[in-house]
């Protein structure tokens, strides 16, 4: 199944819970985010919406369209927490944590290799935009 906008947009608004964590909102971390915004289009409208709005991310993760989405949701967050070069243990356990609520394992590399899923993210995202053309 293809990856919606609205995965996508739950993709961003779980980023970016998670690159807030820590209490420091790191510019790697920003700028991957904002490539997210950047593939699904946000106006600035709605990027204020999601930052400032209530989600919830229970909810948020039970809408994803498909195992698809809910791989590049993980893909994601290990690529967020790992972009500042130091994964803290708040963003584990917090990427753990979403894991465990989704009814599908999904399978993740060793934490040590997780810089590698930036080009994998980015990759999907470029899919996601020839195919929304």
């Amino acid at each position: 199944m293809k990856i919606t906008r609205d995965d996508l947009k739950t993709v961003f608004i779980f980023g970016l819970h998670l690159a807030r964590i820590d209490n420091r909102f790191d510019p790697f971390e920003q700028k991957l985010l904002a490539k997210v915004a950047q593939a699904i289009k946000l106006t600035t409208q709605e990027k204020e919406q999601l930052v400032k709005g209530r989600v919830s991310l229970q909810k948020s993760l039970r809408l994803l369209s498909g195992e698809s989405a809910l791989n590049l949701l993980a893909k994601t967050l290990c690529a967020v927490a790992h972009q500042d070069g130091v994964v803290e243990p708040e963003e584990k356990e917090f990427i753990h944590r979403v894991l465990s609520h989704s009814d599908k394992p999904v399978m993740l590399l060793p934490q040590e290799e997780w810089g590698g899923y930036e080009a994998e993210v980015l990759d999907s995202l470029a899919q996601y935009q020839s195919e929304s053309l």
